[in-house]
C-alpha cells in the first residue's frame, strides 16, 4: 500500500500560563517529510477565549519556508481559563491551549527530604522539611506536617494521620520523627493502601501566611527483612560436599540472631525440605549438602517459615534467599565460563600507613589443569597506579584461595572481577596494602 505523507503543523506558544494584560508571543511551522520548514498559506489563524469567543484573527498567512512568529496582547480584564490557537489549512486544523491566570510566583520553594519506601516493621521515620527563598537564604518560620495512610479513592473513610509543627532552625529546615500511623478505630485495612500521603507547609515568620505546600508519597514494604546466600559456591562436582552460609537480616540490614531459617530444594511446586537451622549470634547460618544425588541444576531455597506457599502474600514476611547450584562441566571458548572470582570486602575503611592484606577467592570449573595467569590491578583516582602478574597452577577442582582481579583460564576465557575499599583521609600519608598472592601497592585514598 502506498501512502501519500503530508506536511506536519506545529503551534507552540512561549509559555503555558499568562496573566491578564500580557502579551501572547506564539510560533507555528510546518515540516515536510524530512523535517524542513515548508512553505504554506494558513487559510486563518483564530485565538478563542474561555467561551469559544473569537478574540482575534489572521488571515491568508504564509511562513514562506520560515517560522511564522504571531503576538497578542490580552485584556488586563481578560476572564481566566483555557484559551485556544487554531491554524485552518484547508481542511486541516491545528489546535495549541494556553491558561490565562491571576497567579503568584512563590517566594520560596519547600522541599522535603523524606525515604520513597519504609518497612512495616519500621518503628521510627525521619524526614526534614526545608524552605528558602527564591533568591538564596533560608525562610524564618515553621513547617507544619501531616502524614496519613493512602486510602482508596472511593473510600470516605477517616484515616490515621500524624501532624505536628516545629520551628525551622537557621537552616529553614526541621526534622520530624514518626511512625506510621495506625488507626484507634475500625476501618476497615482493606481501604488503606502500602503508602503514605507526606504533606508539607512553611508558615513565613511575621506574615501568618503558609505557603507551597508539598506533597510526597511514601511507599510501605511487607519485607521486614530477608534471607540470602553467602559464601556459597555456585558449582559443585558430584559427590562433592558443598559448604555454604545463609545470613538472615532485618530490614535496617541489621543482623537477626537465633532465627530458625528453613533449607529447601527444587522448582515450583515440587520442593522439598533440607534442613533446619539456626543463625548465629551475627545473622548467619551454616548447612552443608551432599551432592551424591544430584547431576543437574540445584536451586536452593531459604525462608523462616516451613510452609513457602504465598509468603509475598501475608502483611509481614521476610525475602527469601534462592541460590543456584550447577554441575561443574569442560568448558571451551564458545561456551558460558561459571568459573569466577570473588574479592572479599572489609568491614572498616582501610587505615593510614598499615598494611591491609586483600583476600580474593577463585573458582575455577570445567578448566584442564594448567597454568592460569593472574593479574592485580591498583587503581587511586580512576588511574592505574601499579600492576603485577602472577602464574597460579589450576588444580582438580580448584577454589577458594586467594587470587587476584584479572584471570585467563585455560580455555582462553577471561574471567574479572573489581571492587572498591574506604580510606580513611591520609591526605600526604600512605597506605601500603598487599593481596593475598602478594600484589602491593602504597596509595593515598582509594585501592583495590
Amino acid at each position: 500500500m502506498i501512502k501519500v505523507y503530508q506536511p506536519m503543523t506545529f503551534v507552540q506558544s512561549d509559555k503555558p500560563i499568562y496573566l491578564p494584560g500580557q502579551t501572547v508571543h506564539f510560533r507555528v511551522v510546518t515540516l515536510d517529510t524530512k523535517l524542513r520548514p515548508a512553505s504554506l498559506l494558513y487559510d486563518t489563524i483564530t485565538i478563542e477565549d474561555v467561551n469559544k469567543n473569537r478574540i482575534v484573527q489572521w488571515l491568508n498567512q504564509t511562513s514562506n519556508s520560515k517560522i511564522l512568529q504571531l503576538s497578542y496582547s490580552l485584556n488586563s480584564e481578560a476572564r481566566e481559563g483555557t484559551y485556544r490557537i487554531i491554524v485552518l489549512t484547508g481542511q486541516d486544523k491545528v489546535y495549541h491551549n494556553f491558561k490565562v491566570e491571576k497567579y503568584v510566583l512563590p517566594k520560596f520553594d519547600v522541599k522535603i527530604d523524606a525515604p520513597d519506601e519504609v518497612s512495616i516493621a519500621q518503628e521510627e521515620i525521619k524526614a526534614e522539611v526545608c524552605a528558602k527563598y527564591t533568591y538564596g537564604p533560608s525562610v524564618p518560620g515553621s513547617a507544619k506536617v501531616k502524614v496519613c495512610r493512602h486510602q482508596t479513592h472511593n473510600s470516605d473513610a477517616v484515616v490515621p494521620c500524624y501532624q505536628e509543627t516545629k520551628q525551622v532552625d537557621k537552616k529553614g529546615c526541621a526534622t520530624f520523627t514518626f511512625s506510621i500511623p495506625s488507626s484507634s478505630t475500625n476501618v476497615n485495612q482493606k481501604l488503606l493502601l502500602n503508602a503514605l500521603d507526606f504533606f508539607a507547609k512553611v508558615e513565613e515568620e511575621g506574615t501568618g501566611k503558609y505557603f507551597h505546600t508539598q506533597k510526597k508519597k511514601i511507599g510501605i514494604s511487607s519485607v521486614v527483612g530477608k534471607l540470602y546466600f553467602i559464601d556459597t559456591p555456585k558449582v559443585y562436582h558430584k559427590g562433592s560436599i558443598v559448604e555454604g552460609k545463609i545470613k538472615a537480616v532485618s530490614y535496617n540490614n541489621t543482623p537477626i540472631a537465633d532465627m530458625s531459617v528453613y533449607l529447601f530444594e527444587g522448582e515450583g511446586w515440587s520442593l522439598r525440605q533440607l534442613q533446619l537451622l539456626t543463625t548465629q549470634s551475627d545473622g548467619v547460618a551454616n548447612f552443608s549438602l551432599n551432592t551424591a544425588g544430584y547431576s543437574l541444576d540445584i536451586k536452593l531455597h531459604a525462608i523462616n517459615t516451613k510452609s513457602f506457599g504465598y509468603y509475598r502474600n501475608r502483611p509481614r514476611y521476610y525475602e527469601a534467599g534462592e541460590h543456584r547450584l550447577s554441575p561443574a562441566q569442560q568448558v571451551s571458548p564458545n561456551t558460558k565460563t561459571v568459573s569466577s572470582l570473588e574479592v572479599k570486602q572489609k568491614d572498616k575503611p582501610l587505615s593510614c600507613d598499615t598494611e591491609e592484606e586483600i583476600v580474593i577467592r577463585y573458582s575455577v570449573v570445567g578448566e584442564k589443569q594448567g597454568s592460569v595467569g593472574v593479574t592485580c590491578l591498583v587503581l587511586s583516582r580512576g588511574a592505574i597506579v601499579m600492576q603485577d602478574f602472577k602464574h597460579v597452577e589450576v588444580q582438580e577442582k580448584a577454589g577458594g584461595n586467594p587470587g587476584s582481579f584479572y584471570a585467563v583460564l585455560p580455555s582462553q576465557t577471561v574471567i574479572a572481577v573489581s571492587a572498591d575499599f574506604a580510606t580513611e583521609k591520609c591526605f600526604r600519608h600512605k597506605v601500603s596494602k598487599t593481596s593475598g598472592n602478594g600484589c602491593s601497592a602504597e596509595i593515598g585514598e582509594e585501592s583495590c
